[in-house]
């Protein structure tokens, strides 16, 4: 016995039954034809849920090649599916706070922010961010909501290199020059290249730096280029 489901205008798909002996009775084909237009729909759920799966793992690659990390995850900040590298990139900025089942505090707080303004209106559609600076690097999130399952969607994450300038050091105790020759250091300029960009020499380069030691109360480079670039994560946050 054939049983055609109409699944849309120009498509039809026979169901076949098959029995040995004995035909069908006519209270038998009467139930299949009752669940003929369910059959129907519950092919059409299949075929919808099968092309969403391969979407979405189109996006999600095309998302990888572009420095992009997505996880799926509930509204309550509940992980439900990362990759290792999108773990990785939480570990990164929330080293005491990152969970291996649920979101940082920071991102749960934001998420409950950004999915909701008082109507169901993701802030996404809005292009409302979640960002974060942490010694020179970066966090950019985006929050997409799963439009088949109302209680989950998807975090889209990305790291990258923030530049730090002379007026992100605008708080520390330093001059004017000092903080551009410093800013330079954060970057990972040697004294030569600071040097040719700001049109001094290298010896007056390392005349800045001594007394941006003293004044930081460090004895190093790299101390130094730590106090900028914590500087820097205040001023971004502040501003933002």
């Amino acid at each position: 016995m054939a049983l055609p489901l109409r699944i849309d205008d120009a498509n039809v798909i026979s169901v076949v039954f098959n029995r040995s002996r004995r035909d069908f009775k006519d209270r038998e084909r009467a139930v299949l034809d009752a669940i003929r237009r369910p059959l129907a729909a519950i092919y059409r759920n299949l075929v919808t849920c099968e092309s969403a799966g391969i979407g979405l793992t189109c996006i999600s690659q095309l998302a990888a090649d572009g420095g992009w990390h997505m996880m799926r995850v509930t509204l309550a900040g509940q992980i439900l599916d990362a990759s290792p590298a999108a773990l990785r990139l939480l570990g990164r900025f929330f080293a005491g706070d990152a969970g291996a089942r649920g979101l940082p505090a920071p991102l749960l707080a934001w998420l409950a922010r950004s999915r909701n303004w008082g109507l169901e209106r993701p802030a996404i559609d809005h292009g409302q961010p979640f960002t974060l600076s942490h010694l020179g690097l970066g966090l950019t999130a985006h929050f997409v909501p799963d439009r088949e399952r109302a209680s989950s969607g998807y975090l889209l994450m990305r790291g990258h290199r923030v530049d730090i300038g002379a007026d992100h050091l605008a708080d520390l105790p330093v001059t004017g020059r000092e903080r551009e020759v410093l800013a330079l250091v954060a970057a990972g300029k040697t004294n030569r290249e600071i040097a040719t960009v700001l049109a001094i020499s290298a010896r007056t380069v390392q005349k800045h730096l001594e007394h941006v030691f003293e004044k930081l109360g460090v004895e190093t480079r790299t101390a130094a280029a730590v106090c900028a670039l914590a500087a820097a994560d205040e001023h971004i946050a502040t501003v933002a």
